[in-house]
């Protein structure tokens, strides 16, 4: 797929359904992101989950 295809077939979600995420998806999505580059290598990601009571909203 070319970029001009990838930007013509992008979607935005602008509703989401109020159940949660299994949590394997979360580790598949985390795990393909360790790929993506960053700047310089310096990869600085924080990523903060929470769920339950802890989630605020």
């Amino acid at each position: 797929m070319s970029v001009s295809e990838a930007l013509k077939k992008r979607v935005s979600i602008r509703a989401f359904l109020d159940k949660p995420v299994p949590e394997e998806i979360f580790k598949k999505i985390f795990s393909d992101a360790q790929l993506s580059p960053s700047n310089c290598n310096v990869q600085p990601w924080q990523i903060y989950v929470v769920s339950g009571a802890n989630r605020v909203g």
